[in-house]
Order: structure tokens, then C-alpha cells, then sequence
């Protein structure tokens, strides 16, 4: 999601006018990756937010959806540590139980497969689902 946005305004003005100022901006912007999660009923995991620093900083998550996670990590990709984050904030926002599991499915990308991921997921009642491709 490119923080900057990418196609100018429309612009009004009267009839007849000859010519019309508009603004666009040269900012370059970053691009900033979200990770969320809906259910089928359209109920959802606040989102969250990895932004392309060092530290974070609150005001990233101005306007943001309540509750939404935000996380710093240099280059702004998903990488297995944020992932173990992000789970964390899954389970706080699902609170899935030993009767009462949550399935959460995944594409395969190796960021979201290590071995603190899938202990942290089993120890709290959480199934990972890996899509299949069929060819």
C-alpha cells in the first residue's frame, strides 16, 4: 500500500474557464505492507501495519482501525519474527480455546514458516492452513 497517493484528483471548476491549477504531489512516498485477516462472516482481525523504519512511532497509526498492530522493520517486509507478532495479535483478537480452535490459512511464503511460529500456533489452539495448487 504506496502511502502517497498515486492518481491526481479530479478538479472542478466553473464553465468555460480556460485554466485550471491543480496540485499533485512529489513525494515519493513508501509502500507499506498490511497483513489482515477476515473471517467468512465478515468479521475481522484489526489490521496490521509494517512500516518501512527502525522505530515505531504512535502517530504511523493515526486513522488507523482501532486496535490496529504496528510494526517497524527496516526494510517493511514480513519476515518470521514480525509473523510471530502478528499471531500473537491474532490469538489476543480471536481468543481461540482448546474447544473452540481457529483455522488460520496462510500462503506458503517462508516468512510465515519457523519454529517459533508453529510452537507459538500450537500452544495456542491455533491451526495454520497452507493452500495447494493444482495444476
Amino acid at each position: 500500500m504506496p502511502t502517497v497517493p498515486t492518481k491526481t484528483p479530479k478538479v472542478v471548476a466553473a464553465k468555460g474557464v480556460k485554466r485550471v491549477a491543480k496540485a499533485t504531489s512529489a513525494e515519493r512516498g513508501k509502500t507499506v505492507t498490511i497483513m489482515c485477516c477476515m473471517n467468512a462472516c465478515g468479521n475481522f482481525v484489526p489490521p496490521a501495519f509494517i512500516f518501512p523504519r527502525v522505530r515505531m512511532r504512535p502517530e504511523f497509526l493515526d486513522d488507523a482501525p482501532p486496535e490496529s498492530l504496528g510494526v517497524a522493520e527496516k526494510k517493511g517486509w514480513m519476515k518470521q519474527e514480525v509473523f510471530v507478532q502478528y499471531l500473537k495479535h491474532f490469538v489476543k483478537h480471536t481468543r481461540p480455546t482448546e474447544e473452540d480452535p481457529v483455522l488460520l490459512v496462510v500462503d506458503n511464503h517462508s516468512s510465515r514458516m519457523s519454529l517459533q511460529a508453529v510452537e507459538y500456533c500450537r500452544q495456542n489452539h491455533v491451526a495454520i492452513g497452507l493452500p495447494t495448487l493444482r495444476v
